[in-house]
């Protein structure tokens, strides 16, 4: 998190990537935190079942802890702010130590949750990996219609996910660490988040230093890129509050409490090996659409050049070409000797004219070829941007450009 160089021990934390991450790992659990047996009830998925519900409030909690953080900018705001001094909330460094130790504890419970989340992960693989039971699951918050899987594809797809789900982990716990730092600073005697002149015990104005006010303007300023940081976290997971309200209802209250959201396009990031669980696409797949048009269209171009080489053969008069050879045979027989010499000896003068034609006609020829390229280059590059648009989804993590 960047901060003024009068913090510069305040640990980083990037809330954009962090919320990236909790909103992927939600979009991975949460179909499995609705599962139903397809048959008679079973109790080992009646377990996974909790499992998953647990992990999903423990993602709604760290969206709360970030709301609390958002919190705190906003009232470490106000009560640095230099040019004003009615700001309708009644703030104070009690109030700040407050929420400071709420966002402390929410986060630590996330990161504790967390921490064994590999060791958890391979339990539900291994206790579902002979199992034949059927499952129902909506892939979809708004999907009307449950599919039917394996119980134990469940635990194959957590496992090939953990990448994911120990990248989450790892957030958590440089949150806490985050939230511990502010925590421990806030509750000293003499903060370095604030300006030594706001723990002073008057508040007059008038006593106060050009140095202190300066000061007080860069513990603002720092405070307004933190807030800036925590509205940005929450422009992304606004996103999986649309697409999730049922399972983020606390998180989704908490903020819409205290910020409004901006529109921002959801992220096709990948992580490593995981994988979406459960795909709703019944269509056949086309990933090389726009590669296929490109090859028969050289293709056919290939046979159009082929064609007009035929066709020029054909237009050739054999009958000229005939008379032509025998008409040169005849004028060598009639040449003396003495004539066939000095024919043989004479060199052809160049004129300037011919040799400017064949350069001309030179240069035509390497502007025409040069056009071709370029032409075909273009058209490559443009099924190639096709491609992209039309089989990216198809293609994952092996699209490629054609040149």
């Amino acid at each position: 998190m960047a901060s003024s160089n009068l913090s510069t021990s305040m640990p980083g934390l990037d809330l954009i990537a962090t919320a990236k991450t909790t909103r992927k790992t939600l979009e991975r659990l949460a179909p499995f935190s609705q599962m139903q047996s397809s048959s008679d009830p079973s109790p080992l998925l009646s377990k996974i079942v909790t499992k998953m519900t647990n992990l999903i409030r423990l993602i709604d909690a760290s969206i709360i802890a970030s709301q609390l953080g958002y919190q705190l900018a906003t009232d470490s705001m106000i009560m640095c702010d230099p040019d004003e001094g009615d700001w309708e909330a009644d703030v104070s460094l009690s109030v700040l130590r407050e929420v400071s130790k709420k966002g402390r504890n929410k986060t630590k419970e996330v990161a504790d949750g967390f921490r064994e989340i590999k060791q958890e992960v391979y339990k539900i693989a291994a206790s579902t990996k002979n199992s034949k039971l059927v499952v129902l699951v909506k892939p979809e918050p708004t999907h009307s219609d449950n599919i039917k899987i394996r119980l134990k594809d469940v635990g194959i797809d957590l496992v090939a996910n953990l990448n994911l789900l120990s990248e989450f982990s790892l957030r958590m716990n440089a949150a806490e660490e985050w939230w511990a730092w502010v925590n421990n600073d806030l509750s000293s005697e003499m903060p370095t988040l604030l300006p030594p002149s706001l723990l002073k015990e008057t508040d007059s104005p008038t006593e106060r230093t050009p140095e202190d006010e300066s000061l007080q303007r860069e513990k603002f300023a720092m405070w307004m890129g933190v807030k800036d940081q925590f509205q940005g976290y929450y422009n992304e997971i606004n996103i999986a509050h649309n697409r999730f309200p049922d399972l983020l209802a606390s998180s989704a209250t908490a903020w819409r409490a205290v910020a409004s959201a901006r529109s921002v396009t959801p992220s096709s990031d990948s992580h490593g090996m995981e994988r979406p669980f459960l795909s709703t696409n019944t269509e056949p797949r086309r990933p090389l659409r726009a590669l296929g048009g490109f090859f028969a269209l050289r293709s056919r171009k290939q046979k159009a050049k082929k064609s007009d080489k035929d066709a020029e053969k054909e237009n050739r008069d054999p009958t000229n070409t005939a008379s032509e050879s025998e008409g040169k045979s005849k004028e060598k027989a009639s040449e003396t000797p003495r004539e066939m010499a000095s024919r043989r000896n004479a060199t052809p003068a160049r004129t300037p004219s011919s040799r400017s034609s064949r350069s001309s006609h030179s240069r035509a020829s390497r502007r025409s070829t040069a056009s071709k390229k370029s032409r075909h280059g273009l058209l490559a590059s443009c099924l190639s941007g096709s491609l992209f648009t039309d089989g990216v989804g198809h293609l994952g993590c092996h699209g490629f450009m054609t040149k």
